[in-house]
Parts: C-alpha cells; structure tokens; sequence
C-alpha cells in the first residue's frame, strides 16, 4: 500500500497546498506584486489538476463512475489488489454463503501468479475489472508504461479466466489524461467508489464495519481489498457488514448490474 490513499489523504494535501497556493498569492497581493494574478490562476489551476487526479469522484479529465443510481436501493461490492490465494477463495466462499456477486480489480502480475484463482471469479460468476499490471502509481508513469500496464493486464486476465474485461480500475485511484486515453483506445470505462472500507489501514473488523455501515446510501460503490497485505479482517468484517445491508434492503450486485439500473449520475 502507498503511504497516501484518496479520498482522505491526498485530497487533503491537495486543499493544503491550493492553501498555501492562495496565501502566497494573497502576500504577493498585499506586498502588490505585479505577479498575485498569476499566482491565484496558478494555484486554480493546480487546485483542479490535483483533484482530477487524486479525488475518486472528479469528472475534471473524464468521465468516472463513482456511485451508481440513488433511486435504486442497490450498492456495490469491490475487491482491490487480489487474486490472493489465501483471501480471495475466504472472500469467495463468504460471498457464496451469502448468495452474493462483487467486483474484482485484479492485478495483472496476480492474475498471472494465481490463474487458478482468477478463473474461479469468474467461474462463480462474479466481475472482473484490470487493476494494472504491477500497481504502479500512473501519475509518474510514462505514456507507454501505462499503456502496458493496461493491456498486460488484459491479455494475463483473458488468458486465465476466458473474458476480457471492461471495467478498470486506477491504483489508489490516480488517473490523467493520458490514462483515459489509454482506456478509450481499450474500450474499458473508468471506476472509482463511493466509499472505502479502510481496511487497508488495518484497524480490526469492527472499524471496518462501522466505516462502511455508517456511510452505505442507495448506489454506493464499496471499496475492499483482497491482496496486497493481510487481508484477514476484511474477511473477518464482510458476513457481518453484508448481513446488515441486506437487513437495511440494499440488494447487492456487480458493477455491470449497477450499470444496469439507470444512467449513473454525471
């Protein structure tokens, strides 16, 4: 995992330094600096590079889907970094027990470590989405890198589960231009989430189940993950938090079945 991870910590350094951007500008101004105009377009304009590449729900360079409709009581659920061959099949076996389908954005170098694992996602019929190929960060990442991230990732995930997915995923969420480019030309679409489960910051499943509980609403996509580090109390916090949303109505569905019910808001 990186040290940051949207939508908390990169958006807030992003708001701190259009901050500083504003008070630098607002200094040059009351110094009266022939340069304040520049710098307040300046800091605007990195305020709205930095949330288009950071904040899951910005449309600043495309279009990402980060919820789904609200007027249908349906959430989804997603599993980030795996296939893992200890936590994918726990995850699997609960989601089976609870009648359930996910979403699960793989890792490329996973899929081709774990083909069994991967092909038993899709054999149990869930979704699956490309997660790149070795999780780089795409912001630093050249043109043609991210290019073969994307279809390395492919190619490993047609290979061992027989589809070719059409859904994909940034890590940490980063995305730039050149990325939605890279994705126009592969015909995949961008996802995002409503809400993350935090489990990455490995708290225990009981703040696992309260950061998702407290904050679920109609359309919401759910951020876990299900490789990468220890995933042990996200397995130990999905029965409870997935009998609580059935409990509270919510129908829980794929990603494409989210699509399905409507035209997700722009």
């Amino acid at each position: 995992m990186a040290l940051l991870h949207p939508p908390f910590l990169d958006l807030a350094i992003a708001i701190f330094l259009g901050l500083a951007g504003l008070v630098l500008s607002a200094v040059l101004r009351w110094r009266r600096s022939r340069f304040w105009g520049p710098a307040v377009v300046a800091t605007v304009l990195f305020i709205g590079i930095a949330t288009g590449a950071l904040y899951p729900r910005s449309q600043v360079f495309g279009y990402a889907l980060w919820r789904g409709s609200r007027a249908v009581h349906d959430v989804a659920l997603t599993f980030d970094d795996g296939p893992d061959p200890r936590f994918t099949p726990q995850i699997l076996a609960i989601l089976a027990r609870e009648n359930v389908h996910a979403t699960f954005f793989m890792v490329g170098a996973n899929v081709v470590k774990h083909p069994e694992v991967a092909r038993r996602v899709a054999d149990e019929g869930h979704a699956i989405g490309n997660h790149t190929f070795t999780h780089p960060d795409l912001i630093l990442t050249s043109p043609r890198h991210v290019c073969s991230e994307i279809e390395r990732t492919e190619q490993a995930i047609q290979r061992a589960a027989g589809i070719r997915p059409d859904l994909f995923r940034p890590p940490y969420g980063f995305r730039t231009p050149v990325v939605y480019r890279q994705l126009q030309r592969s015909g995949l679409r961008m996802v995002e989430w409503t809400l993350t489960s935090q489990d990455w910051r490995n708290r225990g499943p009981l703040k696992i189940r309260q950061q998702v509980l407290r904050r679920v609403r109609p359309g919401s996509i759910i951020l876990f993950h299900d490789g990468r580090g220890n995933r042990s109390d996200t397995v130990a916090a999905l029965p409870t938090i997935i009998r609580a949303l059935k409990g509270r109505g919510y129908r829980l569905v794929t990603i494409p079945e989210l699509l399905s019910d409507g035209s997700p808001p722009r």
